[in-house]
């Protein structure tokens, strides 16, 4: 969560959004030191943790074998509806 906050609070400089933008003809600008992009980073390392977490969850409870999507879409249904 904190991960999700930081990278909400903290607004692009104009640096990165100039790294951004010209990374799209320059590739290799992506690897430029931007600290948003350390924020990305950590927010997708948390994420994957995550998804590892819900699908280790899944198989120990379900038994089948499913994709981090379609054990978050059960998940997200069965808050929906309540079950």
């Amino acid at each position: 969560m904190e991960a999700l906050q930081a990278l909400s609070s903290a607004p692009p400089s104009r640096f990165a959004m100039m790294v951004m933008l010209l990374s799209q003809a320059f590739p290799s600008l992506i690897k430029l030191p931007v600290a948003r992009r350390d924020l990305i980073a950590n927010l997708s390392e948390r994420m994957g943790v995550l998804a590892r977490n819900l699908l280790e969850k899944a198989r120990v409870h379900g038994g089948e074998e499913k994709s981090a999507l379609g054990v978050l879409g059960e998940f997200f249904l069965m808050i929906s509806f309540g079950h």
